[in-house]
């Protein structure tokens, strides 16, 4: 449900950005399908056809991302469910291998890892 409606609003959105001006979107978003590139590049699809769509997956050590969780989140029950899930899911994605490039975040300003990220797929 959640990624049928992505799409859609995606699909909603793309014409309102390219006759704003933007060519260029960063969306920030777990790909757990290697099926996902392909329907955001659909969704995005323009005059020109189907977008390109650069993936880069964004990376910290586990103790990291727990700690920034526990830092930013408030629901106990979110928590609860978020710190296992984390570090199952950083083995699932690096065995997908589905991203473009890969960018280290750990201890680093988000600006750096943004610039970083931004430099690896040519924008």
């Amino acid at each position: 449900m959640n990624q049928s409606l992505l799409m859609e609003a995606l699909a909603a959105l793309a014409p309102v950005y390219r006759r704003r001006g933007y060519g260029l979107l960063v969306i920030p978003r777990i790909l757990e399908d290697p099926a996902d590139r392909a329907a955001i590049a659909h969704a995005l699809a323009g005059p020109g056809g189907i977008a390109d769509v650069a993936v880069v997956r964004i990376t910290a050590p586990l103790e990291e991302r727990i700690a920034r969780l526990r830092r930013r989140e408030t629901s106990q029950r979110w928590l609860d469910w978020a710190v296992p899930r984390t570090a199952e899911q950083a083995d699932e994605l690096e065995e997908l291998a589905i991203e473009d490039a890969v960018v280290d975040n750990s201890g680093r300003p988000p600006e750096d890892s943004a610039a970083e990220a931004l430099d690896a797929i040519g924008w």
